[in-house]
């Protein structure tokens, strides 16, 4: 090989090498997304089970107000 081929060749495995890293922080990076929506969905799932539970609460809280009431009608809060 000649100056001029070997050039080329360290070049290209130059370039090759540039490609792959290319490659693995765009991998990294879409992995990284992924995590992160994840995470976002798994917190907004766990804010509606706590909304939810809270909504129960209060509903119960209603229902024993109003069952109160109707079982005791002297006795109004």
């Amino acid at each position: 090989m000649d100056a001029e081929e070997m050039c080329i060749d360290v070049e290209g495995t130059v370039r090759k090498e540039e490609e792959e890293e290319e490659k693995e922080k765009k991998k990294e990076k879409k992995k990284k997304e992924k995590e992160k929506k994840e995470k976002k969905e798994k917190e907004k799932k766990e804010k509606k089970t706590s909304r939810s539970r809270y909504d129960i609460h209060l509903r119960m809280a209603v229902f024993r107000r109003n069952t109160t009431k109707s079982l005791h009608p002297a006795r109004e809060t």
